[in-house]
């Protein structure tokens, strides 16, 4: 590997199987989860939004619509068939995305001057790993200070995890951006239901995050290791029954080797 994600290391640690069918072999998924597209197109009008609000022009709700189209397109012209939730369908899907970008537009009403939208940001974080790269939804300056923000779309309120964020915010200062040591960390999560609500969960104590920021470096080093190593075996948990991978893992025989 030439470089890493959270991502990537994620779905190792999740299934390091499902990792090389996906990463190593780059064998297609047997279907695209309706959730996954949705998402991306709901965060493609999120940075429709935000990249008119750099250039002083307010979007409305139709040219994020826009941007929700062009991105579930896109993904729908790759051929793979989407399977949808129980009682979902596209045009569903598309009146939920309305609806959430109302909601948005009502919160987000507050912002700061955005510098970064939906763009790469890349470093080293160890010398035992290589180079990290991401994808940062939105990082802005807000009474002088760095924060960066993630998108996400969830069927209903919860708390996340804040190793993205982290390994973002440490990217960014490894890259020189000035303000990235104190930056203030938050997840905006837009609910799927009837009415959808804006969540915010914020992370802003520097002093505990450093030291958990090393603490997933290590863990991420010994991902890397194990990746290396070739250390590709099953992990069997309940989130196989949804596997997109389930026809590769089950055509594959227990005798035979993944490497050859």
């Amino acid at each position: 590997m030439k470089r890493i994600s959270f991502s990537a290391i994620s779905a190792y640690m999740s299934c390091p199987k499902k990792f090389y069918f996906q990463r190593i072999m780059g064998i297609k998924p047997d279907y695209l989860p309706s959730a996954f597209i949705f998402g991306g197109a709901v965060h493609e009008g999120l940075a429709e939004f935000n990249r008119g609000r750099r250039e002083g022009i307010v979007a409305d709700v139709a040219t994020m619509m826009q941007a929700y189209y062009h991105e579930w397109r896109k993904r729908a012209a790759e051929g793979l068939p989407i399977q949808y939730m129980r009682s979902e369908s596209e045009s569903y899907l598309e009146a939920l995305a309305e609806r959430m970008f109302r909601a948005f537009l009502d919160f987000s009403k507050k912002s700061g001057e955005p510098f970064m939208i939906e763009e790469w940001v890349r470093a080293k974080l160890s010398p035992e790993l290589p180079k990290f790269v991401g994808i940062i939804d939105l990082a802005e300056y807000v009474n002088r200070e760095v924060v960066i923000t993630d998108y996400k779309t969830a069927g209903k309120p919860r708390q996340h995890d804040f190793t993205q964020m982290l390994l973002y915010r440490y990217a960014l200062l490894k890259s020189g951006c000035n303000g990235a040591a104190k930056a203030k960390l938050r997840y905006v999560t837009l609910t799927k239901e009837a009415q959808p609500r804006v969540i915010e969960q914020w992370l802003d104590d520097p002093e505990f995050s450093q030291e958990r920021t090393g603490r997933i470096i290590k863990q991420y080093e010994q991902a890397y290791a194990d990746i290396k190593a070739e250390k590709f075996d099953r992990r069997t948990s309940w989130q196989c029954q949804y596997c997109v991978f389930a026809e590769a893992c089950r055509s594959h025989k227990p005798s035979q080797s993944l490497h050859n």
